[in-house]
């Protein structure tokens, strides 16, 4: 997964998950950078990744990727569900598809949706401004 097939950081022969949803990862070590997966994160080699994302793609495709695969709240929290015992963001195809629990706010994407949990006066606000 990691770019120009280089190994992922590996303790005790594990592969190192350094993000996700739910509980806390670990922290990448030096010359290791934290590599998101819609889901998770694994700890890739700085050097090949930068490579990777400098020399062999675009800036233009990078902006799109990192625009368009990242499923961050500014505001609340995003919002998850478990899956194989997990916790995973909660994701559609788009925000026509309505499927943000009613304390959330849908974001869309080119890709996907994600929904962000609304702030306490936000919630107050849409129901009574």
């Amino acid at each position: 997964m990691c770019a120009l097939y280089k190994e992922s950081y590996q303790e005790d022969g594990k592969v190192v998950i350094c993000w996700g949803q739910g509980k806390h990862y670990a922290k990448c070590p030096s010359g290791y950078r934290c590599k998101h997966f819609e889901f998770s994160g694994i700890c890739c080699p700085k050097e090949s990744e930068d490579y990777f994302l400098n020399k062999l793609i675009s800036s233009k495709l990078q902006n799109y990727m990192k625009k368009n695969t990242n499923s961050s709240c500014a505001k609340g929290h995003l919002m998850t569900h478990e899956f194989s015992g997990r916790q995973m963001p909660l994701l559609g195809k788009s925000c026509l598809d309505d499927f943000c629990p009613a304390d959330s706010k849908c974001h869309e994407q080119k890709v996907f949706a994600y929904c962000c949990q609304r702030l306490a006066f936000e919630i107050v606000c849409t129901r009574h401004c």
